[in-house]
């Protein structure tokens, strides 16, 4: 990409990340859901097996950094502490 800017083939590309913060109640969130089962179940099954596949993959990464925070905090606290919690 350098080297194609370089030679006038293209031009930068800029990128700029902008994280919208939505605030949805609940029938709302319960519409979306409605929606989205409602697309699920008309994809192609190849389609739900790989989204799928992603869910349970991000789940596992969530679950491993609260693993790590829970190692994190209990290794700031003593020994006194962390017998109390057991």
């Amino acid at each position: 990409m350098t080297q194609a800017v370089e030679d006038g083939a293209t031009r930068p590309v800029y990128y700029e990340s902008r994280v919208i913060h939505l605030k949805l109640n609940e029938s709302m969130m319960r519409e979306i859901d409605a929606e989205y089962d409602l697309m699920a179940q008309n994809a192609e099954p190849y389609a739900t097996r790989k989204k799928q596949n992603g869910i349970e993959r991000q789940r596992g990464e969530i679950k491993a950094l609260q693993r790590r925070r829970l190692r994190m905090r209990l290794s700031g606290m003593g020994l006194q502490e962390r017998k109390r919690l057991r």
